[in-house]
Formats: C-alpha cells, sequence, structure tokens
C-alpha cells in the first residue's frame, strides 16, 4: 500500500510532542534517508514558525531541512499573494508576525482577516474585532481548525472551536489554510515533485484531519495510535484509514 509513496508527516503527536521526539522517529527519519524515499512534515501548529519548528526538533535530536517543513504560515501566505491582498488582520498570535513581513498587518480596513492561536485562545475583543471586518465582507482565513491536541498528556480545545464561533456570528465561511486543506497539500506535493495526491500518503495521530481529509483529496491514510489518538475514535466516522499502525517502528515495517 505504501509501496513508492512519497510521505507527508505530521508533527505534533506523531514525531513529537510535549518537548521529545516519540519511540522510532530518529530511526525513522535515518531509514527514510537511507533509502531515498522523499518525505515532508506537514504541521497544523499555529504558534510556531517554520525555523521555530526546525530548532525545536533539533533541540530533540531531529534534524530537518526547512524547506522539508510546511506550516499553515506558508500556505496562508501562498493564498494572499495569490489573491494580491497587502493589508492583513491576525488574531491573534504576535509570535508568527515576523512571517508576514511583506504584509501590513492592521485591524484597520483589512484585505483579509486571519484566525491564529498561541495557545491561549482568542479573547472577546478579538472576536469583537473579527466580527467587525467581517461585516464589511472582508474575506476569513483561519490557519487551522482543528478541535483540538494533547498537551502534557490532557486533551485541550484546539482552534476549531473559534472558528465555528466566527462563522456562527458573522454568518460566514472561513477558510482553512491548514491540514487538510488542497492548499497545503499542494504545497507538499510541489516539495515532494509528486504529479498528483495519489502518489503521495500521509502519516498523522488526527484520524479527522491528518487522514480523512487528506483521503478525500486521493491521498493514503496512515493513523498512528499516538498523541492525540484516543481508542474507538475510529466508531466515529463512517470512514476508515487505509492502514492503522501502532507505532514509528510498526511504519518502517510497512514501506
Amino acid at each position: 500500500m505504501l509501496h513508492s509513496k512519497k510521505l507527508i508527516f505530521d508533527i505534533d503527536g506523531t514525531l513529537y510532542i510535549d518537548g521529545k521526539l516519540l519511540d522510532g522517529a530518529k530511526e525513522l527519519i535515518a531509514f527514510l534517508n537511507r533509502e531515498s524515499i522523499p518525505f515532508v512534515l506537514v504541521t497544523n501548529t499555529t504558534s510556531l514558525t517554520a525555523r521555530n519548528i526546525q530548532k525545536m526538533l533539533a533541540d530533540a535530536g531531529l534534524e530537518i531541512e526547512l524547506s522539508h517543513i510546511i506550516t499553515p504560515v506558508k500556505s496562508a501566505i501562498s493564498l494572499f499573494k495569490s489573491a494580491k491582498y497587502k493589508r492583513i488582520a491576525i488574531h491573534s498570535c504576535s509570535a508568527i508576525h515576523s512571517e508576514f513581513s511583506e504584509f501590513t498587518i492592521t485591524d484597520e480596513n483589512p484585505d483579509a482577516i486571519l484566525l491564529a492561536d498561541d495557545g491561549s485562545g482568542l479573547k472577546y475583543d478579538d472576536i469583537t474585532a473579527v466580527l467587525k471586518n467581517a461585516l464589511r465582507n472582508t474575506p476569513l482565513f483561519t490557519l487551522q481548525q482543528n478541535k483540538f491536541y494533547s498537551r502534557n498528556g490532557e486533551m485541550v480545545a484546539d482552534l476549531g472551536f473559534y472558528v465555528a464561533g466566527v462563522e456562527y456570528i458573522t454568518g460566514k465561511t472561513v477558510t482553512n489554510c491548514g491540514k487538510p486543506s488542497q492548499a497545503i497539500l499542494t504545497l507538499a506535493q510541489e516539495v515532494l515533485q509528486a504529479k498528483s495526491f495519489s502518489e503521495m500518503a500521509i502519516v498523522g495521530d488526527d484520524l479527522e484531519f491528518d487522514i480523512l481529509g487528506a483521503q478525500k483529496h486521493g491521498l493514503t491514510g496512515v493513523l498512528i495510535k499516538t498523541g492525540k489518538y484516543l481508542p474507538g475514535i475510529e466508531d466515529n466516522f463512517a470512514k476508515k484509514a487505509h492502514l492503522t499502525i501502532s507505532s514509528l517502528y510498526d511504519l518502517i515495517t510497512k514501506l
């Protein structure tokens, strides 16, 4: 099933969690490099730049080329450039402002509104500012819309909670720049030099956003039972992952 596939890996909960690499991460990356199997890392993390993520992984013992780390920020920038947007409102994560240096970051008459999160959640004033601009028909985007993630062994609410709220109060659809959007998967396809999505497989711990969403686009989905995976989660969905594995060591035997 995975023969000749170019691989996409989620990071948080799949390769790395709470400051440590998951068992088998080093061995897996060494195997991929040794066998010349193309791979990229695609994350829905909103509070870190690609360079920050690269350093975080390096500090944990995993060396990854910067061009092989794809974030929703890269996807958003690509979309904004295509639309020729110049003025962006970001609610709310100052840590990524430097990534948007070619744009003017402002709440005054922006060309687009971007929902982000530094882990502390959006505040009432953020939502009010979003509503004000949305009523002027300013397009709405989000870096991702995951429901929850694992932090220190506990499940905590993610940005999807706020995306749903913004859609409710504005009556407008928010465009997702993160997984499993076509925009971010296309960036991965370009780096992997894949002719089509069907040449790629994605490995992640989030059945809904990592796996089933990507499968709708034609990728092969591999669910790993680590990170945010919850036993029995498969029963909540009509569709299943193409392949389910228990660990990264298990994955190596499938390649």
